[in-house]
């Protein structure tokens, strides 16, 4: 007896490949976004890796740069105090003559009234690394109203707006200390290892007190001692004694990352 055949069987036959296509495609897609997704946390992995990465290379850096800049102050208390000579100071008329035999800090005690320079070439006054240019013009004084119409501390292309300074390249390996006064010109933007030092410190000397810092006036302290030097608040007010000021700021890769003032006198 031969077999019947229904007219449903070919349906049957295609719903069933049907929902095979189907059950592939939601395969398909399910592992899609499954890819994707494993591929965003994946990218998320690595650019959260590169930022801490980045954060630890930069608190590196910083912390390095809190710590030459501490240097630059210590090394700057050690030579005032021990009276080294590191200006090579030129003579200029009306002033002392430097003497070889003294340091920066007995050349000091001979012009305490005009000590450091105050022009662009920086010849006046006895110590070559002393700012005491006027208030109003200075890259770096304190406190902040005081100084370059209010835009100032500033660590940035500070070479090109002191007249002198101490740069100290230090050793990252030794540690030790090489001390020079850059030569003026300085290239703006400075160049990194000549102006400025690639690691290490540039200092330099101001005159102030714990909170603020002073233009010196020509002349000297009517009731001081003799080795101080004294500035006016205003014309015909009463002689004011000023400290020494050290200014540091540490450089890391050549970069000005970290200011630290002290009074250190």
């Amino acid at each position: 007896m031969a077999k019947k055949l229904t007219a449903d069987t070919p349906t049957s036959v295609a719903s069933k490949g049907e929902n095979a296509d189907n059950a592939q495609g939601f395969v398909l897609i399910t592992v899609i976004i499954l890819l994707a997704l494993l591929t965003m946390l994946g990218v998320g992995q690595v650019y959260r890796s590169i930022t801490n990465q980045q954060e630890s290379a930069t608190s590196v850096m910083n912390t390095r740069a809190v710590y030459y800049a501490e240097t630059g102050i210590s090394y700057l208390e050690w030579s005032w105090a021990s009276d080294a000579d590191f200006d090579a100071y030129s003579a200029v008329a009306g002033m002392p003559a430097d003497d070889t035999s003294n340091g920066d800090r007995e050349e000091w005690l001979a012009g305490v009234t005009t000590p450091g320079p105050t022009t662009a070439t920086g010849v006046d006054g006895k110590v070559m690394y002393w700012d005491n240019t006027p208030m109003a013009g200075r890259a770096v004084c304190w406190p902040n109203a005081l100084c370059n119409g209010g835009n100032s501390p500033t660590m940035y292309h500070i070479s090109t707006k002191l007249t002198r300074y101490i740069k100290l390249e230090i050793n990252q390996t030794t540690g030790a200390i090489t001390p020079s006064i850059p030569v003026v010109p300085h290239a703006d933007p400075p160049v990194a290892g000549t102006d400025t030092p690639q690691n290490g410190a540039i200092v330099w000397l101001t005159a102030g007190d714990g909170t603020t810092d002073y233009e010196v006036a020509n002349h000297l302290c009517t009731n001081g001692s003799p080795d101080q030097g004294c500035f006016k608040t205003t014309a015909g007010s009463a002689d004011t004694p000023y400290h020494v000021i050290a200014y540091s700021i540490g450089y890391v890769n050549g970069r000005a990352l970290h200011l630290l003032r002290a009074v250190i006198q």
